[in-house]
């Protein structure tokens, strides 16, 4: 039987190592070179056994599974390399990291216990937070916020397609490497408001 979660995790490594690539190959001068390191590299150095496995594997180990939206954004960054493509323009895209911020600052301070109120224990197998994301969706697109509604209905999708492991919805829409990601895009974004 074909594991789904490892599927996604091979393919969420493969972006995040293609990016990388880029990256460091974006000053070559040979764009065809750079386009078949930023497609094959990041295959080839998955699939490299170590101590009998692949090193897939052992990256799933050290970071767990990320976020359905983390790996959509990821994939926007890879796109948009090669397509000029962009999921969430500028304005979309700070108050999309503002809001992330400000939810994942909740959820793992009361994760960690403080308060009584636990949002992560509350979404285990809970109809509420799916059908909360849905209905913010399609307010987006009648808001013509097409990306935004992207990153709330695609994880919603595989929730109910049970494409990770887990059976909690946070794990699908958040994950610590988003939260500070956008803790670093808030400060950027407050620090340039307090310059003006």
């Amino acid at each position: 039987m074909i594991d789904s979660a490892l599927i996604y995790s091979f393919f969420t490594y493969y972006i995040v190592l293609a990016i990388i690539l880029r990256s460091l190959t974006s000053s070559f001068y040979n764009k065809r070179l750079v386009n078949s390191l930023t497609l094959f590299a990041p295959l080839l150095i998955l699939i490299i056994p170590f101590s009998g496995l692949p090193i897939v594997y052992y990256l799933r180990g050290a970071t767990g599974d990320l976020s359905v939206i983390t790996v959509i954004l990821l994939s926007g960054v890879i796109t948009g390399k090669f397509y000029k493509f962009e999921i969430l323009n500028k304005n979309s895209a700070d108050y999309f990291y503002i809001t992330v911020f400000v939810i994942g600052s909740i959820f793992y301070i009361t994760s960690l216990g403080y308060g009584q109120f636990d949002p992560y224990g509350l979404a285990f197998e809970s109809l509420l937070i799916p059908f909360g994301l849905l209905a913010c969706a399609v307010l987006l697109i009648w808001k013509k916020q097409y990306g935004l509604a992207l990153l709330l209905i695609v994880p919603v999708i595989a929730y109910e397609s049970g494409l990770l492991e887990s059976n909690n919805i946070w794990d699908y829409v958040l994950d610590p490497f988003l939260w500070v990601y956008a803790a670093i895009r808030v400060f950027r974004y407050a620090n340039g408001i307090i310059k003006k």
